[in-house]
C-alpha cells in the first residue's frame, strides 16, 4: 500500500542540531550565572540531552571520571561544547538550565532530546505487543504493506525466536506482561516524531525512542495474585432495592472465598450519600460499613454490611455526590498488598459536579479517573437508569462514561447501564462481575500459564486480565526494552491495532509546584475578572507550551515573563495538549461561558495535583533521595493543561 503523504513533526533539522556545534551561542549571562546553550536558530529553547549507559561527570573534558556517575537516560542542559584531548567533543552539563554545572560528558554519551516527552505503555489486554524497529525505514516500510497488522503479528512471533537473522527489522519487542509505571519505573523519551496517512485513511505516527532499563530496585517480589472489590454503593432515597441485590450477592461470596488460603479475593462496602449542609438529616457524606481485612471473617463481614440502608429523607438534589465516595474508597480502605484493585460504583444518579460548592472533590470525571489509575484501581459503574432519572440519565452517562474511560478500546469506557432500573438485572450483573473478576484470581502457578485473553465483548473479565497482566508484569519484573534508540509506531486514527502508547510529561516535583502556582494565579485572576479574555489565553498557552519544552523555565523564570515567543515553543512537538492546541479565533468563540468552564476544568487539574504531590510511590529519585523536590513523576499529558 503507497504512501499518500508524511508530515515531518520532529525531522532531520532537529537530528542535526547538535552535529553543528559552532552554530550554538550561549545566552547572555543572567544575573545569577550561567544559563544553557540555545537551540541553533532559537531565541528561548536551550539544548538538552539523555545520558547513555556508562556516562560519567569529569572536572574537564577528557579528565578522569567522578565516583558518582548519573543512572542511563537523566534529563541533563547543555552549557558548553568543546573540543578535548582525545579529539572528541565534550558537553559541559547542569541539571537546571541556569547555574552550577554537573561536570563534563564525551558527546557519545549522550542522545540530544529536545522536549520533555515521554511515553509509558499501555496495558496491553486485548491487542498487540509494539515492536521496536532498527530505524525509520523498516518501520515504514511495514505500515505502507498491503497487510501491516499481519505483517506486524508475524514479526512479533519471529521476534521470539532466537537467532534472529542478521538482517531482522526488530530489535526489541514489549514484554507481554504490562509494566506499571507506578511500581516499576522507566522511561522512554520520545525522540522524534512523524505522522503518516495512507491512501486508505489509516493515519500512524511513528516514534523514535530511546529506552535503556533503569537500575532494578531489587529481587521481584512473589506476591500471590490477589483481588480487592470494593463497593461504593449510592444509598439515597429509593434505593433499597438495589442496596438489598448488592448486599445479597456479596454475602454469597464473602461466604464462598473466606474459607481459601491466603484470603485471595476480598471484599469491601463504601455508602454514600450527599453533602450534609444542604440536608443535614442525610446522616453522612461516605460511610465505609466493611473494610478488605472484614471479608476474611465471613460472618462478621455479613454482620458488618447489614447496617447499610437507604436514607427516608430527600437529599434535596438529584445529583449525588459519588465522586466523594470513590476518592474516600481509593484513599482510606485498606488495599495494603492488594495486587488487583477493582471499584464499583452503584448509583441511579449523576455526581455533584467538579464546580458545586457543595462537592466533597472538586474533581470532574477525568481528574478523578487520573487519580485512581495512579493508585493502581480499575473503575467500574454500574447506573440504575430508573425511569424517575430520565432526565439525569444523559448527564450521568457522560460524567461516568468519562470517569472510567481507558485509553484503550478493549478495556474502557467501564459504564454498564442497567435499563429501568431493573432490581433483577443489577443482580445478575452484579453476579456475573463478582464472579468474573473471582475467576482470574487463579493459583500463581495457573495465572503464569494462563496469558490468553478474554473474550474483548466480555469488560469484566478483560478488566481482570488486564490486573493479572500487571501483577505478571510485578513478579517477573518486565522491563523496558534494553535499547538504546529505536523506532516503534502509534495508531492513532482507524487504525488496528490502537494507540499502544500513552503520552506523559516528565515533570519534578518543583516543577509541578510551580505548574500549580502558575495555574492557581491564572483561575483567580480570571475568576476576579483582572484580566481580559486575550490576557488570559496568552498566559494558558504560555504555561502549556512550556511544560512540553521546558518546564524549567517557569520554575526559573516565572509567568510574566515568559511570553512573546510561543511558536517555537509549540514548534515539531510530537504531542500537544488541549490547550496548546487551542486558537485565538477558537478561543473568543468559546464565549464566557465556556471559558468558564475551562477554568473549572483547571480547578479539578489542581487537586489532581495536590494527589499526585502525595503520593510517594509515584515519584522517583535520580539523587537518592537527597532533594525531594527533583523527584519525578511522568505525568501524564492528558492531565495537564
Amino acid at each position: 500500500m503507497p504512501i499518500g503523504r508524511r508530515h515531518l513533526l520532529a525531522g532531520s533539522t532537529a537530528l542535526s542540531l547538535f552535529g553543528a556545534p559552532a552554530l550554538a551561542q550561549p545566552a547572555a549571562a543572567p544575573p545569577g550565572g550561567r544559563e544553557a546553550l540555545l537551540i541553533p536558530g532559537k531565541r528561548s529553547l536551550r539544548q538538552r540531552v539523555l545520558t547513555r549507559p556508562g556516562a560519567a561527570y569529569r572536572a574537564q573534558p577528557g579528565g578522569p571520571a567522578g565516583a558518582a556517575p548519573p543512572s542511563p537516560l537523566t534529563p541533563l542542559y547543555v552549557f558548553a561544547r568543546q573540543a578535548g584531548p582525545d579529539g572528541k567533543q565534550w558537553l559541559e552539563v547542569g541539571a537546571t538550565s541556569r547555574g552550577a554545572t554537573l561536570g563534563w560528558l564525551g558527546e557519545e554519551q549522550s542522545i540530544p532530546w529536545l522536549h520533555t516527552m515521554t511515553a509509558a505503555f499501555h496495558n496491553p489486554a486485548g491487542r498487540e505487543r509494539t515492536l521496536f524497529f532498527r530505524d525509520r525505514d523498516s518501520l515504514l516500510a511495514m505500515l505502507g504493506g498491503a497487510t501491516p497488522v499481519a505483517e506486524a503479528h508475524q514479526l512479533a512471533a519471529a521476534a521470539q525466536r532466537t537467532p534472529r537473522p542478521a538482517d531482522f527489522p526488530v530489535v526489541a519487542l514489549e514484554p507481554a506482561e504490562h509494566i506499571d509505571i507506578k511500581r516499576q519505573f522507566y522511561l522512554l523519551p520520545i525522540l522524534q516524531a512523524e505522522s503518516v496517512s495512507l491512501q486508505d485513511g489509516r493515519e500512524y505516527r511513528m516514534l523514535e525512542v530511546a529506552s535503556i532499563p533503569l537500575a532494578d530496585d531489587g529481587p521481584a517480589q512473589q506476591a500471590p495474585f490477589s483481588v480487592g472489590i470494593a463497593f461504593v454503593v449510592d444509598t439515597t432515597l429509593s434505593m433499597d432495592p438495589y442496596i438489598n441485590k448488592v448486599r445479597a450477592a456479596l454475602s454469597e461470596f464473602v461466604r464462598a472465598t473466606a474459607a481459601e488460603p491466603g484470603a485471595p479475593t476480598r471484599y469491601a462496602l463504601v455508602g454514600f450519600r450527599n453533602n450534609l449542609t444542604r440536608q443535614p438529616r442525610l446522616e453522612y457524606l461516605n460511610r465505609i460499613f466493611a473494610r478488605f481485612a472484614d471479608s476474611t471473617d465471613a460472618e462478621g463481614f455479613i454482620r458488618k454490611i447489614a447496617d447499610i440502608k437507604a436514607t427516608t429523607v430527600d437529599s434535596l438534589s438529584y445529583n449525588e455526590d459519588s465522586f466523594a465516595a470513590i476518592a474516600e474508597a481509593i484513599d482510606a480502605l485498606d488495599w495494603g498488598d492488594i495486587q488487583g484493585r477493582v471499584i464499583i460504583l452503584v448509583t441511579d444518579a449523576g455526581s455533584l459536579a467538579a464546580n458545586d460548592p457543595l462537592s466533597g472533590t472538586h474533581m470532574g470525571p477525568g481528574e478523578l479517573g487520573n487519580k485512581a489509575r495512579a493508585a493502581g484501581i480499575a473503575l467500574m459503574v454500574l447506573h440504575l437508569r430508573t425511569p424517575q432519572g430520565a432526565s439525569n440519565h444523559g448527564f450521568a452517562e457522560r460524567q461516568y462514561t468519562a470517569l472510567t474511560a481507558v485509553p484503550l478500546p478493549t478495556l474502557g469506557p467501564q459504564y454498564f447501564p442497567v435499563p429501568n432500573g431493573d432490581p433483577e438485572a443489577l443482580d445478575r450483573t452484579v453476579r456475573d462481575m463478582l464472579g468474573k473478576l473471582r475467576a482470574v484470581r487463579t493459583d500463581q502457578a495457573a495465572a503464569q500459564a494462563s496469558r490468553t485473553p478474554p473474550n474483548p465483548q466480555d469488560r469484566a473479565a478483560m478488566v481482570g486480565y488486564a490486573l493479572r497482566l500487571a501483577w505478571l508484569g510485578r513478579q517477573d519484573r518486565a522491563a523496558a526494552p534494553d535499547v538504546v534508540r529505536a523506532w516503534a509506531a502509534d495508531g492513532y486514527k482507524g487504525t488496528n491495532p490502537p494507540e499502544c502508547l500513552e503520552v506523559r510529561v516528565l515533570l519534578s516535583r518543583n516543577q509541578l509546584n510551580d505548574l500549580a502556582q502558575s495555574l492557581r494565579f491564572i483561575i483567580d485572576q480570571g475568576r476576579a475578572n483582572l484580566l481580559d479574555s486575550n490576557a488570559m489565553f496568552d498566559r494558558l498557552q504560555t504555561v502549556a507550551a512550556h511544560l512540553a519544552r521546558d518546564p524549567e523555565a517557569l520554575r526559573q523564570r516565572g509567568l510574566e515573563s515568559l511570553g512573546g515567543i510561543l511558536g517555537e515553543y509549540l514548534d515539531g512537538l510530537p504531542y500537544v495538549s488541549d490547550i496548546a492546541t487551542l486558537d485565538r479565533a477558537t478561543w473568543r468563540n468559546m464565549g464566557g461561558g465556556a471559558q468558564t468552564e475551562l477554568l473549572d476544568t483547571l480547578e479539578s487539574r489542581l487537586r489532581l495535583y495536590q494527589d499526585f504531590n502525595r503520593t510517594p510511590e509515584l515519584w522517583k529519585s535520580f539523587d537518592g533521595g537527597r532533594d525531594a523536590g527533583e523527584a519525578v513523576y511522568p505525568v501524564p499529558l492528558s492531565a495537564l493543561p
